[in-house]
């Protein structure tokens, strides 16, 4: 599914690209999604693949990954970058408390 501006016709293969240049180019305001709930089988996919194979899939990988599991491409992007963040969220954590 490829997503087209219908101010200047550029083609986006990503939604959130898309939504990023109608913000930055034509300032249209964006209603954010739900939060999509994953099923026990696509996160042990997911979180298997991210310690097991990449925690920083590259795009194509992700486009691959998020079919294979009936997913939104934008939305296997997001898990990634959030597992990521939990975990440098956990590592900060550690620190503060080895230098008490």
């Amino acid at each position: 599914m490829s997503f087209v501006c219908e101010f200047c016709k550029c083609t986006y293969e990503w939604g959130m690209y898309y939504n990023n240049h109608m913000k930055m180019r034509h300032n249209s305001k964006i209603e954010k999604r739900k939060k999509v709930p994953l099923t026990l089988e696509q996160k042990t996919i997911l979180l298997y693949y991210f310690k097991n194979v990449s925690d920083r899939p590259t795009l194509s990988e992700i486009k691959k990954l998020a079919e294979s599991i009936n997913m939104k491409k934008e939305s296997v992007y997001w898990w990634f970058h959030n597992q990521r963040y939990k975990i440098m969220r956990q590592n900060i954590k550690i620190k503060k408390t080895c230098e008490n």
